[in-house]
C-alpha cells in the first residue's frame, strides 16, 4: 500500500513540476512578446503600429497601376509584420535615404515574399529541388491596395545532389536573390 502511495506522489510531482514548467515558460513567452511589442512601438511609433493593426493583409486587392514615392516603409520578408530587425534589401542600397518608420512620412509599403518557382525531379528516391522565386510587393497606404507586383527568378543552380533522412521526402529549396538587380 505505502509503495502505491509512493508512486501516486511521484506521479502527482511530476505533473505539478511540468505544469509549473509550463507555465514559467508561458509567462517568459509573454514577457519576451511584450517588451517586443514595445521595442516596435518606439521604433514605429503608434501611428504606423496602429496602421498595421487595422490593415487586414489577408484580403488584399491588387490594383495594378503607375506610382512614385519620396519615402516608404519596408518589411522584412514578412507580409505586413513590423520587426525591429530592418531589411538586408535596404541596409545598403540607395534606397535608404528614402525609408522612414513613419507611416504618416511614407506613400508606400514593400515587401519581399518568397514563393516556390520551377520543379527539378531528377534525384534519387524522388526527391525534389525548387527554385525559389521572390515577389516584390507594393501597397500603397491611402488605398491599402497592392500596385504593383514584380516577380525575380531566384539565382543559382540545383544542387547536384540531394541527401534526407529515410522516409523524408521533403522539397530542397534553393535560389536566392540579388538585390541590386531590382529595378
Amino acid at each position: 500500500m505505502n509503495r502505491y502511495l509512493g508512486l501516486l506522489f511521484v506521479f502527482v510531482m511530476i505533473i505539478i513540476w511540468f505544469s509549473i514548467d509550463d507555465s514559467i515558460s508561458e509567462s517568459k513567452y509573454m514577457e519576451q512578446k511584450k517588451r517586443e511589442d514595445e521595442q516596435i512601438l518606439e521604433q514605429y511609433g503608434k501611428s504606423t503600429v496602429d496602421y498595421f493593426n487595422s490593415l487586414d493583409c489577408s484580403n488584399l486587392q491588387y490594383v495594378k497601376r503607375d506610382y512614385s514615392f519620396e519615402k516608404f516603409i519596408a518589411l522584412s520578408n514578412e507580409r505586413c509584420i513590423l520587426t525591429l530587425t530592418p531589411p538586408s534589401f535596404v541596409s545598403n542600397t540607395a534606397l535608404l535615404d528614402h525609408t522612414t518608420t513613419n507611416i504618416n512620412d511614407a506613400d508606400i509599403i514593400f515587401w519581399i515574399e518568397s514563393k516556390p518557382g520551377q520543379s527539378y525531379n531528377n534525384y534519387t528516391y524522388g526527391l525534389t529541388a525548387i527554385r525559389n522565386n521572390f515577389d516584390l510587393v507594393v501597397l500603397d497606404i491611402h488605398s491599402k491596395r497592392i500596385i504593383d507586383r514584380k516577380t525575380f527568378v531566384g539565382i543559382g543552380d540545383p544542387p547536384k545532389s540531394i541527401s534526407r533522412k529515410q522516409g523524408d521526402h521533403s522539397p530542397e529549396y534553393f535560389g536566392y536573390m540579388i538585390f541590386r538587380t531590382m529595378k
